[in-house]
């Protein structure tokens, strides 16, 4: 019996959190299943044969490093583990062939109402995307930095779009257009004690688990996507009070409504940052999503 791996294991995404649990997740597998030969292939876009057919596993991926593909060569069924900031719409996989979908982001239909997109599967968790935020985010936390609360919503991304460009437009939020180094955004984000996320193109962003890092109260929509361990709104984060997220106006009023809110509240934001901590722990670390990806992994499956 044997299983490969595919995964890009050498390219320049490769020391990427999730990439890293797929090298750990090959020799957990290798103890755990003695009986099976496993083989690490290098999955990399440039190593992909243009001519494969269009329902390939392989066709269309033009982000290999946000894919892990385990596959049983006998009968070509396979494990897809997604990363891809849209499970729909940006490659063209071979469902008949696919035994399961691990989803750790992008499982909604569209940027607007965010919509569950019709292809089940089976949830995981998101890793922050580079291990070394996460020690820089442990750092930080443990540091114990000064927190204010803020009188604005503080917002920072690269180039707003969506709803991103509309806060960025309305002075209620303190909304900025930068890129600065990790460390630097962490100082400052981690400086707060209540931090805002908005919806990206994978629904959930980076801020959110930096927020859990860092031991603030996030406040954010409710999610389309679902996680391994359920993360609960006004339990590990403030939930924006909106039924149309697609109207900004509305949204924005929202975030704003809720955002005073929780500045009046500190022992509310308290309750929010410790189990948004804890709930950090036990699902984003990069140990904790490599327990999460071996328990619902069964390879038996495959055969």
């Amino acid at each position: 019996m044997k299983i490969n791996f595919h995964y890009e294991h050498s390219g320049i995404y490769s020391q990427t959190s999730h990439l890293l649990a797929a090298n750990k997740l090959f020799y957990i597998f290798k103890e755990k299943y003695p009986e099976i030969e496993f083989e690490i292939i290098n999955l990399l876009h440039s190593s992909i044969n243009p001519e494969m057919g269009q329902f390939c596993k392989f066709k269309n991926n033009t982000l290999s490093s946000a894919c892990i593909i385990i596959e049983n060569p006998e009968n070509k069924k396979y494990f897809l583990i997604s990363f891809f900031d849209k499970l729909v719409g940006v490659a063209s996989w071979d469902l008949e062939n696919c035994v399961e979908i691990f989803a750790a982001v992008g499982v909604h239909a569209e940027d607007f109402h965010y919509a569950p997109c019709p292809i089940p599967y089976t949830p995981i968790s998101p890793p922050l995307y580079v291990h070394t935020w996460e020690i820089i985010a442990e750092k930080y936390y443990h540091q114990n930095l000064p927190k204010i609360t803020p009188e604005r919503p503080f917002f920072m991304s690269l180039v707003p779009y969506l709803f991103r460009e509309y806060i960025h437009n309305d002075p209620r939020f303190d909304s900025h257009a930068a890129k600065i180094p990790y460390e630097e955004f962490i100082k400052i984000f981690g400086g707060h004690s209540i931090v805002i996320d908005i919806n990206s193109v994978a629904e959930i962003s980076n801020r959110t688990m930096d927020a859990f890092a860092l031991g603030c109260a996030l406040l954010r929509p409710k999610f389309t996507l679902k996680f391994h361990n359920e993360l609960i709104p006004d339990f590990h984060f403030a939930a924006v009070k909106c039924d149309d997220i697609s109207n900004y106006k509305e949204l924005a009023d929202a975030y704003i409504e809720r955002f005073e809110e929780l500045k009046k509240d500190k022992d509310l934001v308290h309750f929010l940052s410790v189990n948004g901590r804890k709930w950090y722990e036990e699902n984003v670390t990069l140990e904790s999503h490599i327990n999460i990806l071996n328990k619902v992994i069964n390879i038996e499956k495959l055969f």
